[in-house]
């Protein structure tokens, strides 16, 4: 196996998800225990983007694999959209939903013609940043 960078950060959604797997465990055994644990939909997303063909020795090794875990608020700000959508259509269901400023301000980046084939991709497309230290959330 390829030495990996130690994960600086995961979220303890991802934590609390496959809290109890038995490692060695690979993306399906990882997927399982979260669906079993009533993970976020967010954390589901992520976690189905890791390597099909990687066993994970522990948690750290999970953690430095999930390229990106969606945000929750975005996913509550879309959820309820039918995939595929275009961006247009996301940003209305955002609207629909009073998303939050930062989801909003996120969503204002993506194209309005794109089609998103489905959540993960929407997710992989956009980030939302909080907001910098000492500045409030909008």
């Amino acid at each position: 196996m390829a030495q990996r960078k130690p994960a600086l950060w995961c979220s303890v959604e991802v934590h609390a998800a496959v809290d109890g797997a038995e490692f060695p465990a690979t993306r399906e055994e990882l997927l399982q225990r979260a669906y079993q644990r009533n993970a976020p939909e967010g954390v589901l997303v992520a976690l189905s983007q890791l390597d099909a063909t990687q066993v994970y020795a522990d948690v750290g090794d999970v953690c430095a694999d999930v390229e990106h875990y969606c945000s929750l608020q975005l996913v509550d700000a879309v959820r309820g959209l039918d995939f595929p959508a275009s961006g247009q259509a996301i940003r209305k269901r955002a609207e629909a939903t009073a998303a939050p400023p930062l989801v909003m301000q996120a969503l204002g980046r993506i194209s309005e013609h794109h089609v998103y084939a489905t959540l993960a991709e929407l997710c992989r497309a956009v980030q939302v940043l909080p907001p910098p230290e000492g500045e409030p959330d909008q």
